[in-house]
């Protein structure tokens, strides 16, 4: 990506809003929700830790 186009006012600030919001969604997708399987609904640390690495079948 061309650095340069960061001097653009509206596109800078779409780039900062847009990773501000990217940010937060995958704080709360990789943290915030193995937290509340562990903390909520009791899962054990491996139990939400295999929901994200344990392929599925359909």
């Amino acid at each position: 990506m061309n650095i340069r186009l960061l001097k653009d006012l509206h596109f800078g600030v779409s780039m900062v809003t847009l990773f501000y919001f990217l940010g937060i969604g995958m704080l709360g997708g990789t943290y915030l929700l193995p937290l509340y399987m562990q903390e909520g609904l009791g899962y054990t640390a491996v139990m939400a830790g295999s929901v994200f690495f344990l392929p599925r079948r359909a």
